[in-house]
């Protein structure tokens, strides 16, 4: 019962907190800036050079007006540290404040889907890459300028 009613409510209230302006759209106005992240969870097929294991990662994420986003972070991929991983690429973003990440270096296809949330002060990311069973929260520590 617990599980249905906080899916539930997952359901019907993450849109509602999606919707960053007072028309109910997404624009990279909106979104862009600087956030601060973290990820946690599993890798359960070796993927992108990280082994099998618990992964956790701490960095900051550029979402910038043009589409174009940047990462820098620090990952302990099954206890072995890999220290100012960089990932950069662009984004899609949908009116609904769902997002799509590109990079060409890892795939052709989208890496990562996301929502911004909170008036597009935080995000939650979800990778797109088969072998990676971990999510990502970020929060805005800058808004562009």
């Amino acid at each position: 019962m617990r599980k249905t009613t906080f899916l539930l409510l997952m359901l019907f209230a993450l849109p509602a907190l999606a919707h960053s302006n007072k028309d109910g759209k997404c624009t990279t106005s909106d979104i862009a800036g600087v956030y601060g992240f973290k990820g946690d969870g599993f890798i359960v097929a070796e993927g992108m050079g990280y082994p099998v294991g618990p992964l956790a990662t701490v960095g900051t994420m550029v979402f910038n007006k043009d589409g174009t986003w940047r990462v820098k972070q620090n990952v302990s991929a099954n206890g072995t540290l890999h220290r100012n991983v960089v990932y950069a690429g662009t984004y899609t973003l949908n009116a609904d404040c769902t997002f799509w990440l590109f990079d060409p270096t890892v795939s052709d296809s989208a890496i990562d889907f996301g929502v911004f949330i909170a008036n597009g002060k935080e995000f939650l990311l979800l990778p797109n890459v088969e072998g990676f069973a971990v999510t990502f929260e970020g929060k805005r520590i800058s808004k562009a300028r």
